[in-house]
């Protein structure tokens, strides 16, 4: 296990290397790097619910866009059933773990999915670290600004 003391003091634990974190650069070159192991724990016995890929203007082509390097096969062996987890993020509900099932369910044009939202408590309590511009990893993308 390891364990990560944030900047506020408090105590993240990562179970292993192994565990899934959700990474993403924001417009302005800042990266953001969520546990979705802690964003799951938080989704046990959680209200679900269902969330229209066509309300969200959610198509095969724009994930394709938004998941550089989407692992199709993969993703077509997803268990739809699972839901897809949000956390708050700017005013908005950023999907942090579900990408593939959404892939999945737009390719096969099912528009209805299980969703769980976490709360910004919840979404902070499970920030393993926000980086800087310049000093996380160059995914190689265009830099914002």
């Amino acid at each position: 296990m390891l364990r990560i003391i944030r900047p506020d003091g408090r105590e993240l634990c990562i179970q292993s290397l192994t565990d899934q974190i959700y990474s993403m650069e924001d417009d302005e070159g800042y990266q953001w790097h969520w546990s979705v192991s802690e964003a799951l724990k938080y989704t046990r016995g959680r209200e679900v619910y269902i969330v229209s890929l066509s309300e969200m203007g959610i198509t095969t082509e724009r994930i394709r866009q938004q998941y550089d390097g989407m692992n199709e096969a993969y993703a077509m062996t997803k268990d739809l059933l699972q839901p897809l987890i949000f956390l708050p993020f700017r005013g908005k509900d950023q999907l942090v773990d579900g990408w593939h099932r959404m892939f999945k369910a737009s390719v096969l044009e099912v528009d209805e999915l299980f969703a769980c939202f976490l709360t910004e408590k919840e979404a902070d309590a499970c920030l393993v670290c926000k980086l800087p511009p310049g000093s996380g990893v160059d995914w190689g993308q265009p830099k914002h600004g």
